[in-house]
């Protein structure tokens, strides 16, 4: 969980500090806001790439060698001497870092009892709303006392603690199966996964032009300092658990599709107050809290749905297919939908029980 805390982070913190890498570097908040422009691309593209390149890499290696590169590219960031410098130290930072949240899931897979496979997969996953949540108020409260350069040294040292640990407590020799590119293939192929991804990328692209920008924008309308900006980052992560938590206890009973119609009408609401109430700084942060609370459950709610549905089409070929086959995807479907069941709320995340299929039998 350290390690995603270090990746969410390195992802994240330029939007926690756009003001003082404008001024520090002598840039426009514009071009400081292309650092995660460019690196989302990188994140995008490489995200696919580099875990087909790397699948057959010993786990412990390669996640303490990603984290090293994570805290050395980070160092490297507070010495940047300019603009340009700093961005190729971020897209290499990015390239690599696309590694740890998918590896490290997968490693967890390969060291825990199958029974609790999805509850230590959510306490992992817990790092990034963590990163969120804790994380990127305390970048912008320290960037905006320290500078921007003494934040990427606090991130570079956080993230060569966790290569520590890491190196220290995961055991050695564990390898995941090998990645096919037919399997990208497949899922190209499958219309509900292209739909689902559709939603989801017009649906974060829209709110990650704002987010990208809130905290000029909030000095702009509301005359916000930076502890005020910080108070609404929090804000948005706090709350990101609140829907999550919600989300988790009324799915069973609305079913999937009322719960993500449920969240996608309020991530509306929160996205309009923010607009309506511009200049109103309680306004735009109540805005801010809706919109946090209801940003991930409809995005875990839609891959439910495509669970379910991919479910349902491999029924008929059920008789056919190798018992070990059978028992294999039985498992993943546990592990996922543990996953999106404990990281709805720190407390079950925090202490890993085995959960009950019925949820997904439920939504199938």
């Amino acid at each position: 969980m350290l390690g995603n805390i270090v990746t969410g982070c390195s992802v994240l913190a330029p939007a926690g500090m756009l003001a003082e890498l404008s001024n520090g570097l002598g840039v426009t908040i514009h071009a400081a806001g292309l650092l995660i422009t460019f690196g989302a691309i990188v994140l995008c593209v490489g995200s696919p790439v580099t875990a087909w390149l790397t699948s057959r890499f010993e786990r412990r290696a390669l996640l303490t060698a990603t984290l090293l590169v994570l805290a050395l590219t980070n160092a490297a960031s507070a010495f940047a001497p300019d603009y340009d410098s700093l961005l190729i130290i971020r897209l290499m930072m990015l390239a690599v870092g696309v590694l740890y949240t998918p590896q490290a899931a997968g490693t967890a897979a390969l060291i825990v009892p199958v029974e609790k496979r999805g509850s230590t997969i959510a306490y992992i996953f817990l790092g990034w709303s963590l990163a969120a949540a804790i994380g990127l108020p305390l970048i912008t409260f320290i960037a905006s006392r320290y500078g921007f350069r003494v934040t990427y040294g606090a991130i570079a040292l956080t993230g060569l603690v966790s290569c520590l640990l890491l190196w220290w407590r995961l055991p050695g020799g564990l390898h995941g199966a090998p990645v096919d590119l037919r399997t990208w293939a497949d899922l190209g192929r499958n219309p509900t996964v292209i739909l689902l991804l559709s939603i989801t990328t017009l649906q974060m692209s829209g709110q990650f032009v704002v987010f990208t920008f809130m905290g000029p924008l909030l000095g702009k309308l509301t005359g916000a300092n930076a502890d005020a900006v910080g108070i609404v980052f929090a804000l948005y992560g706090i709350f990101g658990f609140v829907g999550i938590a919600i989300a988790t206890r009324i799915v069973d009973s609305w079913g999937a599709w009322k719960t993500s119609v449920l969240f996608t009408v309020l991530l509306l609401a929160g996205v309009a107050g923010w607009a309506l109430s511009a200049g109103a700084y309680a306004l735009m942060a109540a805005s801010v809290a809706v919109w946090g609370s209801a940003l991930r459950p409809p995005i875990r709610c839609s891959r439910c749905v495509w669970l379910a549905r991919r479910r349902r089409s491999r029924r008929h070929r059920s008789r056919s297919t190798p018992r070990c086959c059978i028992s294999a995807r039985r498992s993943a479907r546990r592990s996922v939908d543990c996953c999106s069941r404990a990281n709805g709320s720190t407390a079950r995340a925090m202490w890993p029980r085995p959960w009950s299929r019925r949820p997904l039998q439920s939504w199938s």
